[in-house]
């Protein structure tokens, strides 16, 4: 489904902008069903790169209907750019767009021809179709009829589709579903280059987890319907009980732990490894020296929380609310 209303000039965020999108206490349950999303608090800061990261099933497309007034929250309130978003909120609504689900795109027609008809529906300036091609790279292809679209090229299309009101807020729900990895790479540059170059807020929800921490700035994850971190990407290592600790990859680990134990390291099993708690240099190096004196052999060291999905995983592990 592709989201597009009337033309409203998007404005680059300056550096005392308001959240390009905030939900407040936001709760809501499909008719006849325990599933959807409880008590959601989290804000958008303009000008960011914002994953809406969690495992199918976690919430995060009810969100993204949510945050788009397709469903009306039970209870909370969503706010876009300090309005508050509502079955009839056209104007607020004339800075968004999305992707959400399947791509709607006219098979017979031409990626021109097939601008042509929304620009007509937005009422977009006629140049601005040459504009959005060439920002998704596709100036080329304008006169190739859609049908005959990789599908990398169709989700290009569609979210010039998405470009030809000039938004200010996107809201795209895994844009790089089926896509292959060359596929995969140019829609993630093109995401970065609409946040730095064009000045666009992107909210991306995906559960390609390696793929998401090389585009996003700011993380929500989503577990069961509720918020278990919302806040910058750097900071979710912190969240999960990741900065710091180091892993030793030890000939025992069973072993190994008494030792660690009895000299007062906090420290546990994690896949095979051993995971010290406090990973201060010192400490790290008297725990291997307690190791080793005890005949307890260290292959290797490594850091842990050094990727998103470690931190992520970890996140959910131990279950708790980090916000």
């Amino acid at each position: 489904m592709t989201l597009a209303v009337p033309h409203a000039q998007a404005d680059t965020p300056g550096p005392h902008a308001p959240p390009a999108l905030t939900l407040a206490g936001v709760t809501y349950r499909y008719p006849g069903s325990r599933s959807g999303v409880s008590d959601i608090d989290l804000q958008v800061p303009s000008g960011t790169i914002y994953g809406l990261l969690g495992a199918n099933g976690a919430g995060k497309t009810t969100l993204m209907r949510l945050m788009l007034g397709l469903l009306p929250p039970d209870r909370g309130q969503v706010r876009c750019f300090g309005e508050e978003i509502t079955r009839g909120s056209r104007a607020v609504l004339a800075r968004v767009a999305s992707l959400i689900e399947t791509p709607s795109l006219y098979q017979h027609l031409t990626a021109r021809e097939h601008l042509g008809v929304f620009r007509a529906y937005t009422g977009a300036p006629a140049a601005r179709i040459d504009e959005v091609l060439g920002i998704v790279g596709l100036s080329e292809s304008a006169a190739i009829v859609v049908n005959r679209f990789s599908l990398g090229m169709k989700q290009r299309l569609s979210l010039a589709t998405a470009l030809l009101h000039d938004p200010a807020l996107l809201v795209l729900d895994e844009p790089t579903n089926g896509l292959d990895p060359v596929g995969i790479v140019g829609m993630r540059e093109l995401l970065v280059r609409l946040c730095r170059e064009h000045g666009k807020t992107v909210i991306v929800s995906s559960h390609l987890l390696a793929e998401v921490e090389k585009t996003v700035t700011h993380v929500a994850v989503v577990h069961q319907g509720r918020i278990r971190f919302d806040g910058p990407a750097s900071d979710l290592s912190s969240a999960a009980g990741g900065a710091g600790r180091v892993r030793l990859r030890v000939a025992s680990p069973a072993q190994a732990l008494g030792v660690l134990a009895g000299e007062a390291h906090a420290a546990d099993e994690a896949g095979g490894w051993i995971e010290l708690a406090q990973a201060a240099d010192a400490d790290v190096a008297r725990a291997i020296r307690s190791l080793a004196a005890s005949g307890v052999d260290v292959y290797e060291t490594a850091r842990r929380g050094g990727t998103l999905e470690d931190d992520f995983l970890q996140l959910l592990k131990e279950g708790g609310d980090a916000r």
